[in-house]
């Protein structure tokens, strides 16, 4: 098997650790091939992960059976389909794309050659909130009412050896944005609470940072049986913060990454139960997993669990965040009310 890795900044080069180990573990021979536009960033990937390089992405994508795709978001669809015309399946770095060109010839073009289309939502690989969606499909809390999402972190401090003004963050014809950034939050509010109905959101450049995008966004969130969640994203908060609380007729159950803790308030017992705390959980392992069932669908087993149909219905969401915070007003996705 041969594997290719496009675009070597922080999240290519996580890739390319894990996976060579991933492929190096399989004994038979599997191969990473690591593309970047810039000869120092391969030659300083080459160096310490001694895996092969290659500076022209067409020879990649000639050799390689799957890739991951690691380069800026404007980048991802119209690199997706190049590599699918080249017969490689596709992992893609959230977002899919950061509009919706190319979308449509790529997830039609996949079908038709049977090839994989994934993106890269890693905690749908994490198990606190994998403990989450199992108490809501038992229906732990009765109907859900709502909740809040929350996920923030500040700009410069989140690549630290990047000028985050050069960061694809910081500029909106290369998809930056915290909608789009941190659409990790779209998906799994979707995965949660399901099918979305009507988006509403605020959102602006609040700070002095030098950028041209969204630094703070509230949007809000209507799914099917009329249940409202909130979500909060921002490029401005000190220190990390990333949560959620579910509020239901029988509980409520919360989520912080700090302590990796979910808890569950049991109205009839009036009482507070934490379900899932471990501080030194390591969150490659969320990495980990959702690259091995990549590598496992490459090698022809069962499809990774994120479709490419998922992913662009995210998108559709976060355009229509964008839309709405542009045009001051409620966006209407379709689907209808359950009563």
């Amino acid at each position: 098997m041969k594997i290719g890795v496009i675009g070597c900044g922080s999240i290519g080069k996580r890739h390319i650790q894990n996976i060579k180990k991933l492929l190096d573990e399989r004994k038979d021979g599997s191969e990473l091939i690591a593309f970047d536009v810039s000869e120092e960033v391969l030659t300083s990937v080459r160096e310490k992960y001694k895996v092969r390089t290659c500076s022209e992405l067409n020879k990649v994508l000639q050799e390689a059976e799957g890739v991951f795709i690691c380069t800026p978001n404007h980048l991802h669809a119209s690199q997706a389909l190049q590599a699918v015309k080249n017969n490689c399946h596709v992992f893609i770095e959230k977002p899919l794309a950061h509009t919706q060109e190319n979308v449509d010839d790529l997830l039609s073009l996949a079908k038709e050659k049977e090839r994989i289309v994934t993106v890269g939502y890693m905690l749908r690989f994490y198990e606190p909130l994998k403990k989450i969606k199992e108490l809501l499909d038992q229906n732990a809390i009765g109907k859900v009412y709502g909740g809040h999402i929350e996920c923030g972190q500040y700009l410069p401090s989140w690549r630290p050896t990047v000028d985050y003004r050069k960061n694809y963050g910081a500029i909106k014809s290369q998809g930056g944005g915290v909608i789009l950034d941190i659409i990790h939050e779209i998906n799994y509010a979707k995965w949660l609470f399901g099918p979305i109905i009507e988006v509403f959101c605020m959102a602006g450049t609040l700070s002095d940072l030098e950028i041209n995008t969204e630094d703070f966004a509230k949007i809000l969130l209507k799914n099917s049986s009329g249940a409202l969640i909130s979500l909060h994203l921002d490029y401005l908060q000190q220190t990390y913060s990333r949560n959620c609380k579910i509020i239901g007729e029988k509980g409520t159950i919360t989520w912080d990454f700090f302590g990796h803790q979910v808890r569950w308030y049991h109205a009839d017992k009036k009482k507070w139960e934490t379900l899932f705390a471990q501080e030194n959980l390591d969150i490659n392992e969320a990495y980990l997993e959702e690259e091995k069932q990549f590598l496992n669908g490459v090698a022809g087993g069962k499809k990774p669990i994120v479709s490419g149909e998922e992913a662009k219905e995210d998108l559709r969401i976060a355009l229509a965040a964008l839309q709405s915070a542009a045009k001051k007003e409620p966006v209407y996705l379709g689907g209808s009310m359950q009563r």
